[in-house]
């Protein structure tokens, strides 16, 4: 089962990924997001501000395949 990651700190001059497998972005109920397109996402940092990053959407059903041929997300409940 999948759980909201809440805050999470990316110290000064770090990085985090988004992927498959770790952290997400989860968009649900979004029109006009075609799966293998790129899209935008406004991050609001406490301290660096507000910074505009491209992201690939990748449908559910494409997530979950990968995920079930990797072994990827363990904690993640899939569906039929």
């Amino acid at each position: 089962m999948m759980m909201p990651a809440g805050q999470v700190t990316v110290p000064a001059h770090g990085s985090l990924s988004f992927a498959p497998g770790g952290y997400h972005l989860m968009i649900m109920g979004a029109k006009g997001l075609a799966d293998g397109s790129t899209a935008t996402v406004t991050l609001k940092f406490q301290r660096a501000g507000t910074v505009v990053v491209p992201f690939r959407v990748q449908a559910k059903i494409a997530t979950a395949r990968a995920a079930s041929s990797t072994g990827a997300m363990p904690r993640m409940k899939m569906g039929q």
